[in-house]
């Protein structure tokens, strides 16, 4: 790719990352943004991913742009946990054992393991699992993927109490086809890029809307971090890919990409790891959803965009070291 940057990333990024936070003020609205923000990510994450032909870059790439920043901000999280609950008194040295087996299983025990940083783990395996197996295994491992999804949504739930414990592990299986639908289209880059048409734009607007209203309306809410698609397997992967596309035609629309927008993609994993401190606070003082849950998600984002400025110039490790020095060539 030679001619730039693709603007429409980083603003896709940044609407992923604002339908993330908002959703976990669990809002008005919320079933629709848990049906697109998750596979709108997984997507554009499949879409960026490139296979390496040197299996050192590889394991450079994940573990300085993934596994750095997700300890670092594990760790952090961890220790507010700790000095929270010393506080209250009811701390125990046991959390330690249950901190260290949370993020080497993916189990999401809040602060106490990768909380909202269950997402950098799936994707770490979905990335593995790209790069290792055969381009002609993939489509039996979706096959296989789908029926385990289908397979825990039917009989495993019930009994496993996944809403207590979620895994980041298991929600490989709902994820991946979302993954691999956008490494897929990653061979139509430079046609996405230049495409502008704006009449075909709107409509697919207006058509990934009426499928994603449709979608949520009969298949109800899929917790898709937690491996739960709804009702419906299909309805959830139906809903998860219109609502990416209708997000995509939207920004279409609009060609331009202000500078923060650019920092706000940068800095996702800086976001996805802090920002659920600043909604408890506000939920301290305002517990009802309401519109106004809206307009503080997109402040939450504007208060991190001088924090990413400050890691890039000093912390890189927090961001992913590699990603922000390919930046700054």
């Amino acid at each position: 790719m030679t001619y730039g940057r693709m603007n429409w990333i980083d603003w896709m990024k940044s609407v992923g990352m604002y339908a993330i936070v908002l959703g976990h003020f669990v809002p008005i609205g919320y079933s629709y943004l848990l049906a697109f923000s998750l596979p709108l990510f997984f997507m554009v994450s499949g879409f960026l991913f490139r296979r390496e032909s040197d299996i050192a870059l590889f394991w450079r790439k994940q573990w300085f742009n993934l596994v750095v920043p997700t300890l670092i901000i594990c760790a952090l999280n961890f220790s507010y946990y700790c000095w929270s609950h010393w506080m209250e008194g009811d701390f125990t040295p046991l959390c330690f054992g249950i901190f260290v087996f949370d993020l080497i299983t993916g189990f999401n025990d809040g602060y106490r393991g990768l909380a909202t940083c269950w997402f950098v783990y799936t994707l770490l395996v979905l990335r593995i699992m790209l790069q290792f197996v055969p381009r002609r295994g993939w489509g039996i491992l979706l096959v296989a993927l789908l029926i385990g999804a289908y397979a825990f949504n039917e009989y495993l739930l019930p009994s496993y109490r996944i809403f207590l414990h979620p895994n980041a592990l298991i929600d490989v299986m709902i994820a991946y086809p979302f993954f691999l639908l956008g490494y897929a289209l990653r061979r139509f880059r430079k046609e996405i890029d230049r495409f502008q048409h704006r009449s075909a734009l709107l409509l697919m607007l207006i058509a990934s809307v009426m499928v994603l209203h449709f979608c949520v309306q009969t298949n109800g809410t899929a917790f898709m971090h937690r491996c739960h698609y709804g009702e419906s397997l299909w309805l959830c992967l139906l809903g998860g890919v219109a609502g990416a596309f209708g997000v995509f035609s939207l920004i279409k629309i609009f060609t331009f990409c202000p500078n923060v927008i650019r920092l706000i993609s940068t800095g996702t994993l800086l976001i996805l790891g802090f920002h659920s401190h600043l909604i408890r606070i506000f939920r301290q003082y305002v517990s009802e959803p309401s519109l106004l849950d809206y307009v503080v998600a997109l402040m939450i984002l504007a208060f991190f965009v001088p924090i990413i400025l400050l890691a890039m110039r000093y912390f890189p490790l927090i961001i992913g070291k590699m990603r922000v020095d390919e930046l700054k060539r």
